[in-house]
């Protein structure tokens, strides 16, 4: 129905104004009393045609007719309301798809996008969970529009932070004499120790103890008790790989913490079609910043390498970014452009690539896109930064550079507790179903939590609204959609397409209305979740739609309906709302629970 009116409109439009090929945005309207659709396309045309916005307005109405639209009126400043024959949303429901699949914005366009960032030598912090959560959603809301989506991961395995871990680990865990340095012999028996240190506490202790030590190496460094030059020097010693003993060590550790990465991004259901470690792409980055040297980049008095150079900072609007070092050594800056060339080289045929990181990070980006698009011209408006905003703890941001444990482990021990109290009081579950339901309560009761706000806004960390049963979580949709697998269980119904043609008569109640008008969104709500990059759209539209499924199903007992051809459509109804409300969940990233 959304194209038949598109269709329409541009057919009117062209007729009367000679426009053609404008881009006609259909919007759901904010209650049913307003119309089913809306579109803002008279205020779109009034500024090309210099005329009100009403009278354009009214001249569209007074041309559209369409089959299945019982009425089109004129609202606010010069919005066209369609309302839906409600006949027509009958009909439609019986030839429901559950894959979905006449959403095409992107017409098969191969789109990148890149998130969870996690660096090796610290813990995984709650922005790599966030990162994570969010980037995995925006990818299938991509897909499921159309759009060939490549997934990656960036994560960082270079670097003074790295320095600052080794040396945090031989100093924590073997207390030497540091004064003389890090000798090769102290280098091998700090590699012997973290390796005995995994064997007798496992993958996750040994991942958040290596998290800990680089806290406790940032502390040292900081507070330069003779450990910074150490440590400055060591990092040179790294990048140099200057020798065998020094090249051990930091592959072992970063292979336990790669080997954690891994485990992390399994549990979120998160799948890579490509890793980058800022080892593989730094050197090109390096190299891209020297020889753009006075062309793009300026060698600054210090000896840093610096953009913009001075005489464009006013020209481009941007802060100053260090991209090398004095000392020689690239940057995040320097880094981030050879992973953005990188991804292209690798990619000839890549359309658009997005990054998502911390909303601290806009400014730096907008300097790292633009240095790109100077370099590459051909890649300008092809790179994008989307910023999302810190998860807070008591209205308070925190850091690995803290030493706060406030990490993925933790915050998923606390979630779980709060959802086993719950799935205790609902059914006698045993232990091992207890352990599952949880589990996943957990997961999905924090993915929606985070996908609920817009990207840019902070969220505080609240365990027990994250789990309730009742309000804006995804418990109480968890619950709606295992009540409606139940009740199709219990009545043995399996659907087909178009079975039920005879009876699309029987929707006639205000509930089974508006359920059907609200699951006939869903395309629409995919669509402009896509066109304007976020999630907390379709985390709405699925709370409503198990608000109406539950208003349905509490006042019609469609299990003793005597009626069957009357109970044999609502199963149907049933059926269909419950796999629109897998599909959101599966975009969102959340499991099913099918028993609750």
């Amino acid at each position: 129905m959304n194209e038949v009116i598109q269709h329409k409109l541009k057919e009117i439009i062209n007729s009367m104004y000679g426009i053609d090929n404008i881009n006609i945005q259909l919007l759901k309207t904010p209650d049913n009393s307003m119309g089913d659709l809306s579109t803002p396309i008279s205020m779109q045309l009034a500024g090309m045609l210099k005329r009100n916005p009403k009278d354009i307005a009214s001249e569209i109405v007074d041309k559209f007719e369409v089959d299945g639209v019982s009425k089109v009126e004129i609202a606010g400043n010069g919005y066209i309301n369609f309302y839906i024959d409600t006949n027509t949303f009958k009909n439609i429901i019986n030839s429901f798809n559950e894959n979905f699949e006449s959403i095409n914005i992107g017409g098969g366009k191969k789109i990148m996008v890149e998130f969870g960032q996690p660096n090796t030598h610290k813990g995984i912090t709650i922005g790599h969970v966030k990162s994570a959560i969010t980037g995995l959603s925006l990818s299938r809301i991509f897909e499921s529009s159309g759009y060939n989506v490549i997934k990656t991961n960036y994560f960082g395995d270079i670097g003074l932070y790295v320095a600052k871990c080794l040396w945090g680990i031989a100093v924590k865990g073997l207390n030497f004499d540091y004064n003389t340095g890090f000798s090769n012999g102290e280098i091998s028996r700090t590699s012997d120790y973290i390796k005995k240190y995994e064997i007798e506490n496992g993958l996750i202790k040994t991942a958040v103890y290596i998290g800990e030590c680089y806290s406790f190496g940032n502390k040292l460094f900081e507070e330069d008790g003779g450990d910074k030059k150490l440590i400055e020097d060591l990092n040179r010693r790294l990048y140099d790989k200057e020798s065998n003993e020094l090249v051990e060590l930091y592959d072992v550790t970063r292979d336990i913490c790669i080997r954690y990465q891994d485990k992390f991004f399994s549990d979120l259901g998160v799948v890579y079609d490509r890793q980058y470690p800022e080892s593989e792409v730094w050197e090109n980055g390096l190299k891209y910043v020297n020889e753009n040297i006075d062309r793009i980049f300026e060698k600054d008095t210090d000896g840093s390498v610096i953009f913009p150079k001075k005489e464009d900072k006013e020209k481009y609007k941007l802060h100053t970014w260090v991209f090398v070092t004095q000392k020689g050594i690239p940057t995040y800056s320097a880094k981030d452009l050879g992973l953005a060339l990188k991804k292209f080289e690798e990619y000839p045929d890549l359309d658009h690539s997005i990054v998502t990181t911390s909303v601290e990070q806009v400014a730096y980006f907008k300097a790292v896109i633009k240095a790109l698009s100077l370099i590459s011209p051909e890649l300008d408006g092809k790179y994008e930064h989307i910023g999302f905003g810190w998860l807070l703890f008591g209205g308070k941001k925190t850091s690995s550079r803290m030493g706060k444990k406030l990490g993925y482990e933790e915050i998923m021990t606390e979630m779980k507790n709060y959802a086993k109290k719950l799935i205790k009081d609902l059914k006698n579950y045993n232990e091992e179903e207890i352990e599952d339901i949880s589990t996943k309560v957990a997961l999905g009761s924090f993915k929606f939590a985070i996908l609920s706000h817009e990207f840019h806004k902070d969220i505080n960390y609240d365990p027990e609204s994250f789990v309730s049963f009742t309000g804006y979580s995804a418990p109480y949709i968890l619950y709606a959609y295992a009540r409606a697998t139940s009740i199709l269980e219990k009545a043995g119904y399996v659907y087909e397409n178009n079975s039920i043609n005879d009876l699309a008569s029987y929707y006639n109640t205000t509930e089974e209305i508006e359920l059907i008008k609200h699951i006939l969104k869903i395309d629409n709500e995919i669509a402009v979740a896509c066109k304007r990059r976020t999630t907390h759209l379709l985390t709405k539209y699925v709370f409503n739609m198990s608000e109406l499924f539950n208003k349905f199903y509490n006042k019609y007992n469609v299990l003793n309906e005597e009626d069957k051809e009357l109970k044999t459509s609502r199963l149907a109804l049933i059926y269909i709302a419950k796999e629109s409300i897998k599909k959101i969940l599966y975009i969102l990233g959340i499991d099913v629970v099918e028993r609750m």
